[in-house]
């Protein structure tokens, strides 16, 4: 692979705290402190101990038809994305190869259900049109087709880490040459069934809240949400006099390969990622300003990533400034770490570091230098997204200011 120096052009998002109002919006009220999480109206949650999640109201008046109401609610948060991140980043027609990578979890799980219901216990009669939207590659195809992106297409499942290494991914098909700029993000939507299954292994906040760090936490909140970066080799970028954001400046994935559910219990896999990524980038602990934690507000992951940057950080782990947007947005999944990574770029744009939200009680276990009680200025220069998810899947991303 040619050494390739790969920029953000452009960004799109779509949260509970925008609404689908955009980067601008969600920016904003993450460095407020706003709290994205509601009380759930698309399920009956009566009965559930945890009730609180980070639905999106509101967002579907912005899609202005261009997706079809038959289509998988993921297809038109992450077609939303999309279209943000195509228009900030000022692409038009004639710019080169253009690709897209999607990560997500559950992908149109949405019309995998209907399907079923329909198929084995309701009318016995097989919808085609659910059936074909059921795959998780349906969602950047659909939006390639809709913008005419010709370029590589794929979908990537690896938990709480699909996003960042969709865009890990999408950076190596430029660096190869076989695309001039990739869209790469992620997309999730609330469910039924991720909703039923976080509860039943008893992960959610138990007191509405989602608390990372604190010693009190007691889980996290399922929300949906979408994000989209374009990234395009520097160069090209100029040549269109395409505005830079940042520098991508390293990505690393690694896998505990210890446990379906859990992390490794000292972090040794996100650790890995970490070391990785900053030998990829070139830089040490010290270069780091500031960390956008995965923070889910669980006991065990936020213990182990603690664990997993002092390793990775040595001395330097209590220098630098951590935040957790969690908090603020729940647990987006499978677009968690392109919205962390929006945040990040959007720090070293405007030198700002969001809070953690509903931090009261340090925790003795996890001491390390977390932003609470209001947002941080601070010069920052290069910032750090970590995701873990389930079947021990890490990923760490590096941004640099340009």
């Amino acid at each position: 692979m040619k050494d390739k120096t790969i920029v953000i052009t452009g960004m799109g998002a779509v949260t509970s705290l925008d609404k689908g109002k955009g980067v601008d919006v969600f920016w904003q009220r993450l460095c407020q402190g706003d709290n994205g999480l509601s009380f759930i109206r698309s399920i009956d949650v009566n009965g559930f101990e945890c009730q609180i999640g980070g639905e999106i109201h509101g967002f579907e008046g912005r899609l202005n038809g261009m997706v079809p109401d038959t289509c998988s609610r993921a297809v038109k948060l992450f077609a939303l994305a999309v279209e943000q991140a195509k228009e900030d980043a000022g692409i038009v027609e004639n710019v080169g190869k253009v690709g897209i990578c999607c990560g997500s979890v559950l992908g149109c799980i949405d019309h995998e259900t209907r399907y079923f219901e329909k198929a084995f216990f309701g009318e016995k009669k097989k919808d085609c049109h659910l059936l074909k939207g059921t795959s998780v590659q349906v969602i950047p195809s659909f939006a390639a087709e809709m913008f005419d992106f010709k370029g590589p297409n794929f979908s990537v499942n690896t938990a709480c880490s699909s996003a960042s290494d969709a865009v890990i991914l999408s950076a190596n098909e430029i660096r190869n040459g076989r695309a001039d700029i990739m869209f790469a993000g992620g997309v999730e939507i609330f469910s039924e069934f991720l909703f039923r299954g976080f509860s039943a292994i008893g992960a959610l906040t138990k007191d509405g809240k989602v608390r990372p760090f604190d010693k009190n936490r007691t889980g996290l909140a399922v929300s949906e949400g979408a994000g989209v970066l374009v990234l395009e080799e520097k160069e090209h970028a100029l040549a269109r006099n395409a505005e830079v954001y940042c520098t991508l400046a390293g990505g690393s994935s690694t896998v505990d390969a210890y446990n379906l559910v859990r992390p490794h219990v000292e972090g040794q896999g996100l650790s890995k990622a970490i070391t990785k990524a900053m030998n990829n980038a070139g830089v040490q602990p010290q270069d780091i300003d500031y960390i956008f934690a995965h923070g889910t507000g669980t006991y065990h992951n936020d213990l182990a990533e603690t664990k997993a940057i002092k390793r990775a950080f040595g001395k330097q782990a209590k220098s630098v400034k951590i935040t957790a947007i969690k908090s603020m947005i729940g647990h987006t999944m499978g677009a968690s770490a392109v919205l962390g990574a929006i945040g990040c770029v959007m720090a070293i744009k405007d030198n700002i570091i969001p809070p953690t939200i509903n931090y009261k009680t340090p925790d003795a276990e996890c001491d390390l230098n977390y932003v609470t009680g209001g947002f941080c200025t601070k010069k920052v220069n290069m910032g750090m997204v970590l995701a873990a998810g389930f079947g021990g899947q890490n990923s760490t991303l590096i941004f640099k200011a340009k």
